[in-house]
């Protein structure tokens, strides 16, 4: 068995797209993504269906899980990639600047959040998927904050609202990532740990872009590594 007989797909968001946020809050596409690389490197197609923005309570409402099972054939080798929670954990910031003393979830509740990722892990295992969890690019919270909330929002109030401690948007991410990892843990599910590579980076600057919450094409090709290096000597069954 090896990698080519396995039907990959993937459901995220704008990092497994290959996707970024100028400083004119323009999105921009990478020449260069990990998928392409992956792809490349393998001689494999990967069946990407990530969306700029994409949230796991969108992909919940929308039952994208449910239409994804109802296309496969129950005889192949199926592989669902999840790489999907950052925009879920992440905010309305024009909101949050015009009520800054007022709760605010985030875009997909925490607790709902688990839900969520508890209810479509045990459909997918249940229709004799492989599940393969990624965990979440980190957040360089200034540039995140001053090339992004900051053009948009309110970027005074939306720092009351978080007590004046930049901080608080990594910590609150951080919540999400930890959720990926447990309900990963729970169910048996293998995880890709993007995140640690670049926490363990001293020039993770070069592998963020200026938005602070996409990789540049750096990055991408680190991302890439990872995986590569996961399926060749992590998980030597897929090769």
């Amino acid at each position: 068995m090896n990698i080519q007989d396995y039907k990959i797909t993937i459901i995220g968001d704008s990092i497994p797209k290959g996707l970024t946020i100028d400083d004119n809050l323009q999105i921009n596409r990478l020449q260069t993504t990990a998928v392409k690389e992956i792809e490349q490197h393998y001689g494999i197609t990967i069946n990407n269906k990530s969306v700029f923005g994409q949230t796991l309570q969108r992909v919940y409402d929308r039952s994208m899980v449910d239409e994804y099972i109802n296309t496969i054939n129950p005889e192949d080798k199926n592989v669902l990639v999840l790489s999907i929670g950052g925009n879920d954990a992440d905010y309305d910031w024009i909101q949050v600047g015009k009520t800054p003393f007022e709760h605010h979830s985030s875009k997909t509740d925490y607790r709902i959040f688990k839900r969520h990722l508890a209810d479509i892990t045990q459909k997918l295992l249940a229709k004799n998927v492989k599940v393969i969890f990624v965990t979440l690019f980190p957040i360089h919270n200034e540039r995140y904050f001053y090339n992004i909330i900051d053009k948009k929002a309110d970027g005074v109030n939306v720092l009351k609202f978080l007590n004046n401690d930049l901080s608080n948007l990594s910590r609150h991410q951080e919540l999400f990532n930890n959720a990926i990892i447990s309900n990963a843990l729970k169910y048996g599910c293998d995880i890709i740990d993007i995140r640690s590579i670049f926490l363990d980076a001293i020039n993770y600057l070069d592998y963020c872009s200026q938005d602070g919450i996409h990789p540049t094409i750096a990055g991408q090709k680190h991302i890439a590594d990872a995986v590569i290096d996961y399926i060749d000597t992590k998980h030597p069954v897929l090769v």
